[in-house]
């Protein structure tokens, strides 16, 4: 009898771990494509016309890469917030502005993948949203932790260039987290193209 049940964990352990492999060897390769793709499009912005990011934007395909200077940090960016998009990259939320556009750029990203590097940032940071179109800067206004009925915070606006970065909360809890992290920034001018 103990003998079954050592086999019988041993297989479910296994089983696990090749799960967990096989999702990481799809994200690693996810990005490494989308990277060289992505790559001459991103380095081109200063002679290419506006307009280019939104044009990318596919639903699962990267657009651009959102970078944390300060923590030597960078994600891919893909359109939609489906779960098989926020396995591979940073989710933009559709419906919501793209940077440059003014309104609300909002991005979404698991707590325990791309967006861990939340929990550490601080007010006044900043965050660069590199796409087809340029690299824009924003610098951290606000963290706050709200209920996940909150939907107000990723509305578009059109008041202001905001990025609103959301994910679960708290960061260490296992399983589906009860809140949403919310790191809001302002776009600063000027740009680079």
């Amino acid at each position: 009898m103990l003998r079954a049940a050592e086999t019988a964990l041993l297989t479910i352990g296994s089983l696990c771990m090749a799960v967990f492999a096989g999702a990481e060897l799809r994200a690693w390769r996810f990005a490494r494509s989308e990277d060289a793709r992505l790559r001459p499009l991103l380095q081109q912005a200063d002679v290419l016309p506006t307009g280019r990011a939104r044009a990318a934007a596919l639903p699962g395909r990267a657009f651009g890469r959102l970078e944390f200077p300060a923590r030597r940090y960078s994600a891919l960016v893909a359109e939609g917030v489906d779960d098989d998009t926020l396995r591979l990259a940073v989710g933009h939320l559709p419906g919501t502005a793209f940077p440059g556009e003014g309104g609300n750029v909002a991005l979404a990203g698991h707590r325990d993948s791309f967006f861990r590097v939340l929990k550490d940032v601080g007010t006044d940071e900043e965050v660069r949203f590199r796409t087809p179109d340029g690299v824009y800067s924003y610098r951290i206004e606000s963290r706050s932790v709200l209920e996940p009925s909150r939907v107000d915070v990723v509305e578009p606006r059109s008041d202001a260039p905001l990025l609103t970065l959301v994910t679960c909360y708290p960061f260490g809890y296992i399983g589906s987290a009860p809140l949403r992290y919310v790191v809001r920034a302002r776009q600063q001018q000027p740009y680079s193209r």
